[in-house]
């Protein structure tokens, strides 16, 4: 089971240009520090201006962007930090 909370546990990351956040594995046991690209909001997220639009952006799709994030936990497809980051070409049509 993975557990994302809610979006009000995020936090955007300047120097990054990111949406982060952490998600709870293993019914708590495990977290893993998520990490969304600006490039990749823009992208799939209604395209919006400005850091603080993208972050609103990011928020505002929180099942899409969970979703995608849950999918690349599943396979393993981890960072070499063992965090998980989404790009644009990441996204996978749903």
């Amino acid at each position: 089971m993975i557990n994302f909370g809610t979006n009000e546990t995020w936090a955007w990351h300047p120097d990054t240009e990111e949406a982060r956040f952490t998600a709870l594995v293993d019914d708590g046991n495990r977290e893993i520090q998520c990490r969304v690209t600006r490039e990749c909001i823009a992208d799939h997220c209604g395209n919006p201006s400005g850091p603080e639009a993208c972050f609103t952006a990011a928020k505002k799709a929180f099942d899409p962007i969970t979703d995608q994030v849950m999918h690349y936990i599943g396979v393993g497809r981890f960072e070499p930090d063992g965090s998980i980051l989404l790009r644009t070409d990441d996204w996978r049509p749903t």
